[in-house]
């Protein structure tokens, strides 16, 4: 059985911002649990006990990524203009 695992505000604090910043990283471009993975460690939890805090930082970069696929595809929400370059 696991032992328990006490975790200060500032472990919360960082893994917080680890899991923002794994989410972020993969909605551009892949690879966030470089960041993700190291924070978890540092802190002292099991790989059991990481598999939550993976799924949290998913889940923020596919709803930041659906956002802003959202905000381009809707007439008024976003201006933007397309390319005027032939090169």
């Amino acid at each position: 059985m696991p032992s328990a695992i006490h975790l200060n505000a500032l472990d919360l604090l960082l893994i917080a911002l680890a899991a923002v910043a794994t989410g972020l990283v993969n909605a551009i471009a892949g690879g966030g649990s470089l960041i993700g993975f190291p924070v978890l460690t540092a802190v002292g939890l099991e790989l059991a006990a990481m598999g939550p805090v993976f799924v949290a930082s998913i889940y923020s970069g596919h709803f930041g990524a659906g956002l802003s696929v959202i905000l381009l595809a809707v007439p008024g929400l976003a201006q933007v203009q397309p390319s005027t370059d032939t090169r």
